[in-house]
């Protein structure tokens, strides 16, 4: 019998009204969000899926071959369906914006999330890291210092773990 792939094994922990952390990446590490248009229709499917889904962004970080997303997610839904519908909406939605009618796949299979349980647990995942700096360093890393979106990188915080709000 043939062993199941290690990622048909991985369980995902599912938690009603919880702060997780995301990232998910475009396959074969394509750089799918390295011009501004593509980068535009990412945001407006992320829009539209928070009108479905209605999560909250808490922040953000878009790099040209994937992002890391801090979101809260209610109990109506679960982190899961929230992926699967930005994913599979901005694969839609690009198809259309590039005329393309035949089959194509953009995402490497599943994401990788971790729930914060608390402020301790969220140390890691705060606005120091995910400031322009720690995305700039990212960028730099892969040979794409030159990548107009490396000054901020999306990065933008809505507000912290205690809800305040920051600029």
């Amino acid at each position: 019998m043939t062993p199941e792939p290690v990622r048909a094994r991985i369980r995902r922990l599912y938690v009603p009204n919880a702060l997780y952390f995301i990232t998910a990446v475009t396959k074969k590490r394509q750089q799918v969000f390295a011009n501004e248009p593509d980068l535009k229709l990412l945001r407006e499917t992320m829009r539209k899926v928070k009108g479905i889904h209605s999560f909250k962004m808490q922040a953000y970080v878009f790099l040209p071959d994937h992002f890391h997303l801090l979101i809260f997610v209610p109990n109506t839904t679960d982190i899961s369906k929230v992926l699967h519908s930005m994913q599979r909406n901005f694969t839609l939605n690009y198809k259309e914006a590039h005329d393309i009618t035949h089959k194509i796949s953009l995402w490497q299979r599943g994401f990788w999330d971790h729930v914060i349980r608390d402020e301790r647990d969220f140390q890691p995942f705060s606005l120091h890291s995910l400031q322009s700096g720690q995305a700039r360093i990212c960028v730099e890393t892969r040979g794409l210092s030159s990548y107009q979106f490396s000054r901020v990188c999306e990065a933008r915080v809505v507000r912290d773990w205690l809800g305040t709000y920051r600029t």
